[in-house]
This record gives structure tokens, C-alpha cells and sequence, in this order.
């Protein structure tokens, strides 16, 4: 009997391991819900003399502990910092006259302006905004003292620099300044101003400008024409298109002489030479560098009807001075023969030398070479659109025809080379002259092939290529 009870025991426990084996088994190729699945727990070892209630206790099914369920919720992470915006260059312009660069940028919060010297000196900056009104005080830099209503002044700092900053709300259209050198004093004024365009002005505001000098103006010449240029050109290239297209159409009317070039106003032959050469590589530096491709084409046309300037403006002067005393020609109380178109002529090139006068001198080297007045009247006309009439209406009139005097030639063609380089901008032989100690030297040689032989059929072909080898030249800053 004690032995059936033992068989039995046994077999029920053979029968409960093979249960809880196939329930093991199942849990391990089931997924589980942990919130209500039953999970089979053993022992780690069953003594081989353990009675019966033990063996039962230690088969049995358990539930799990009941553990928090974690749910992953999603925070939101912290903004990442902006990224700081870069400044914006609105412009960097060179000025070899103060020897300073003029830098001014679009910034986050406002406007910075720097005015940095090329070398360090002691000097002052003598600045305004607008149209020279005094800026507030509290946007000047430290050390800023008031001169008057129209004018502030700010020391360079180490004799280096002037940084000036303005706040978006409270910026003015354009800085405008003079320079002044401290030890000896001298003021450098660049024929007008120097100036910053910060923002884009009122177009209208412009063009009344311009529209009032030209018209009501009762002193007027090409050199007050130039130095107004000067003055709105940051302005109305910030304007863009419509603000260029202005520009190029004055200053192209002037070019053809539908504009006064003289209305009771002198001036020295310096004076003009200085504003075309300022005039022109300011134009020349807009079309290279703007950023607005209208812009760049404007003043692309505009240059092509502005002289060159620069040069020795004085040799216009006393170029004619020296032709005359050098020859025996009369010239004011100094005896000698008397030619009254030679002193006519002196007195214009005198106060108000244009890009006329290249055209006269044309003029009358044909006659000198031919003794034909016919010549000298068809050159004026041909090359400059004058006739008599123009010339005995001019502000400093030439009534008197030239003297035939062909020992006079060769000085003359020296004397048209010295009007030439200021006022011939776009003479081709001029502009090759001038530019070819900047080029390499199979450019140069392409160049002045093409010019000697400008008549045959080859030379459309040849400008192309040279335009191309030439415009990485006129590109660079400078150029």
C-alpha cells in the first residue's frame, strides 16, 4: 500500500514537470502581456527526499510582482541659438585723395561705419548726416565734440580709424565727412564730400536736386555738373535701376552738349581734371563691383560718354602759355605776333577747359597742316559737332579764324596728347596708351594690332577676344 502511494506521488509529479515544462515553453515562444500573463515559477533543485507537499509547494504558478508600467513621454528640447547673421557690406570705396577706406555694413541692429587711414596720422573727421545736419550726440563716439549745426567732429583713433554705429530706427540715409589733418592743418575734400549711403533715398528727392541745379542755377559748368554727380551717385546707385537709368540719361545729355557746360562759372584746368578722374573711377568701380546687375549696366554706359580726368591738369594751363612764348605769339602785354584765335582759345582753356577743346585742337592742326579753313570747319563739325556759330556763342567765345603758321604743328600735337589724357576717356588710342603698363604683354600686343589696323575685316573677331583677356583686369578691385 506504502508503495502504491510512493508510485502515485511520483507520477504526479512527473505528470506537473511536464506540465510546467510545456508552460515554460510556452511562455518563452508566446509574447507575454505583463499586465495578466501567468508565469510558471520552480524551484532551483528538488532534494530527492522531499516529501510530497513540498514537491507540490514548489510546482506551483505564481503571478508576477505587478510593477509600474514607465510610458516614454517626448520633451521638447530647448531652441537651438539662432545662427548670428553675417553683416552685409553695402560698401568699401578706396579714396586716394584723403587716403583712407570708407567701409559701411548692414548689421543685426543697426548701421557701422568705418573710416580706417591708410597711414597712421594725426587727424580729425569732420561729419554729418544726410546733407550735413549735425547727428544726434548721443550716437557719436566717445571724445565727439559739436562744432555747429551742421557738423560734428571725432579724432582717428591711434591716428588709425572712426567707427561709427547707429541703430536701425535711428539711421540716417548717408554719412558725408572732410578730413582734416591736425600737424600742419589741411582740409581734404575729395571736390565735394566723401559719403556713405547707408539707405536707399527718396528717388524724388534726387532727381529735384539735380533737376534745380540744372535749371535754376544761375552759376553753372561741367566741373559743378561733375562735382554734383559725385555727390548723389552713392544715392542713386542705392536706388537701383530706376536710380542709374537717371544717372546714365543726365550725364549723357551732357555728353552731347544738350546741357550747358558753361553758364557764367570759371574754373582752373585742375579743378575739372581732378572731378572727371574722381567722377570716372567712381563710375568704373560701380560697374564692377555693385551687386545689382542693372546697376553695373548703367554705369557702364555712362562711362562711355565721361571723360578720363587726371592727369597734370596745370599742363592744359600753361601748356598753351608755353606754346605761345616759345613761338613769338603775342600773349597779353608780351610782344610778339599778334593771333587772336590762339589768345581767344588761351583765355577758354583757361577758365573753362572742356572736352571741346581736343576737338579745336584737331581742328586746327588740319589746318595747320593744309593752310584750308575748309579743314579746320569740317574737323569741328566732324569730330564735335561746332560750327561757327557755337563757337562765338560760347561762354568764353572764338570768334577770330587761325593764323596759318605750320611751324606750330609740332607743339600742337604735343599739346593734343596733354588734352587727350584728361578729357578722352573714351578715345580707344588714349585709353590703350594709359592701360598697358597693366596688361601682359601679348594682351598689350593684341591691343595695339587691332588699333592699327582697326579698317579690316578681322578686327569684330579680335575685339571679342580681347574684351575677353581684358575682363579680369577691369574686374579686380582697382582695375
Amino acid at each position: 500500500m506504502i508503495l502504491n502511494k510512493r508510485a502515485s506521488t511520483c507520477a504526479q509529479v512527473q505528470c506537473r514537470s511536464s506540465a510546467g515544462t510545456r508552460a515554460h515553453a510556452s511562455a518563452v515562444h508566446k509574447p507575454v502581456d505583463a499586465r495578466s500573463a501567468w508565469v510558471p515559477s520552480f524551484a532551483p533543485c528538488v532534494s530527492a527526499t522531499a516529501g510530497p507537499s513540498q514537491l507540490q509547494g514548489s510546482s506551483r504558478l505564481v503571478r508576477p510582482v505587478s510593477r509600474r508600467t514607465v510610458i516614454p513621454k517626448a520633451v521638447q528640447a530647448p531652441a537651438a541659438p539662432a545662427p548670428q547673421q553675417a553683416p552685409e557690406e553695402l560698401s568699401t570705396t578706396h579714396y586716394d585723395s584723403g587716403g583712407v577706406t570708407v567701409s559701411a555694413y548692414k548689421e543685426a541692429s543697426g548701421f557701422s561705419i568705418t573710416v580706417e587711414a591708410s597711414q597712421p596720422r594725426d587727424m580729425v573727421l569732420h561729419w554729418a548726416v544726410n546733407d550735413w545736419e549735425a547727428p544726434p550726440m548721443e550716437y557719436c563716439p566717445e571724445g565727439t565734440h559739436k562744432v555747429d549745426d551742421k557738423a560734428v567732429q571725432t579724432r582717428f583713433q591711434d591716428g588709425r580709424y572712426v567707427r561709427l554705429f547707429f541703430p536701425t530706427a535711428a539711421a540716417p540715409e548717408r554719412i558725408v565727412f572732410v578730413l582734416k589733418e591736425l600737424n600742419p592743418e589741411n582740409w581734404i575734400n575729395n571736390g565735394s564730400c566723401f559719403a556713405a549711403q547707408l539707405k536707399p533715398p527718396s528717388l524724388d528727392n534726387l532727381t529735384g536736386r539735380v533737376l534745380q541745379c540744372e535749371g535754376k542755377n544761375e552759376h553753372w559748368s561741367l566741373k559743378d555738373r561733375f562735382v554734383l554727380a559725385n555727390d548723389v551717385l552713392d544715392g542713386f546707385a542705392a536706388a537701383g535701376a530706376e536710380g542709374m537709368a537717371f544717372i546714365y540719361t543726365w550725364l549723357r545729355l551732357s555728353s552731347s552738349k544738350l546741357l550747358s557746360w558753361a553758364r557764367r562759372a570759371n574754373y582752373q584746368s585742375k579743378d575739372i581734371a581732378w572731378m572727371q578722374k574722381v567722377i570716372s573711377e567712381r563710375m568704373t568701380e560701380k560697374a564692377r563691383g555693385n551687386p545689382d546687375p542693372w546697376v553695373r549696366l548703367y554705369a557702364r554706359l555712362t562711362l562711355a560718354g565721361l571723360p578720363r580726368g587726371g592727369g597734370n591738369g596745370d599742363d592744359i594751363r600753361m601748356g598753351i602759355l608755353h606754346i605761345m612764348r616759345d613761338n613769338g605769339i603775342k600773349e597779353g602785354h608780351r610782344p610778339g605776333h599778334d593771333e587772336p584765335f590762339l589768345e581767344q582759345w588761351h583765355q577758354k582753356l583757361h577758365q573753362n577747359t572742356t572736352p571741346e577743346d581736343v576737338t579745336i585742337c584737331e581742328a586746327y592742326l588740319a589746318f595747320l597742316h593744309s593752310g584750308n579753313h575748309d579743314d579746320y570747319w569740317r574737323v569741328l563739325w566732324d569730330n564735335g559737332r561746332m560750327t561757327k556759330e557755337y563757337l562765338e556763342n560760347m561762354h568764353n567765345p572764338i570768334k577770330a579764324w587761325p593764323h596759318h603758321l605750320p611751324h606750330l604743328i609740332n607743339p600742337f600735337k604735343g599739346y593734343l596728347w596733354t588734352l587727350k589724357t584728361c578729357h578722352s576717356g573714351a578715345d580707344m588710342d588714349t585709353a590703350a596708351e594709359m592701360a598697358k603698363g597693366h596688361l601682359d604683354g601679348d594682351t598689350t600686343w593684341m591691343l595695339f594690332d587691332m588699333l592699327h589696323n582697326r579698317n579690316e575685316w578681322w578686327v569684330p573677331g579680335k575685339t571679342v577676344e580681347i574684351r575677353k583677356r581684358l575682363s579680369d583686369v577691369w574686374r579686380s578691385p582697382g582695375g
